[in-house]
């Protein structure tokens, strides 16, 4: 019919799918550790926003996300939000490293990526990880 047109092809919206690792010794039962960075999947710097990590065992944190098209660049850092009788009262945010980072190019796109930072507040990836 006249006036009507085929839809462009579909593009994908995910460019990877990242694992975030990192340990954090002397997390409690209660705390929550986040990944909080510069872009919207990762909270835009704030914590109410940011995805929380889950305990594997021994200190240990990981959170899947999936990163979109417009993802090509990201600066974060991990934080800690202790609770205490059931509420949130302190937040730690790493202050003893400089934004950690991914840099993701073209041949990162449909790549799982695990970005094991090691641990919480130390400098394990001096460069950032480029990909």
């Amino acid at each position: 019919p006249r006036g009507m047109s085929t839809p462009p092809p579909s593009q994908p919206t995910v460019r990877a799918v990242a694992i975030f690792k990192v340990s954090v010794p002397g997390a409690t039962s209660a705390d929550k550790v986040l990944v909080v960075g510069n872009h919207r999947v990762i909270g835009e710097w704030q914590p109410s926003t940011a995805p929380v990590l889950s305990c594997t065992g021994n200190g240990d944190y990981e959170v899947t996300v999936s990163l979109p098209m417009d993802a090509s660049t990201l600066e974060y850092k991990y934080v800690v939000v202790r609770s205490h009788g059931g509420a949130e009262t302190e937040c730690i945010w790493e202050d003893e490293v400089g934004n950690r980072r991914i840099v993701l190019g073209e041949a990162s796109s449909g790549m799982l990526l695990e970005v094991p930072d090691g641990s919480f507040n130390a400098n394990n990836h001096a460069g950032g990880v480029r990909l």
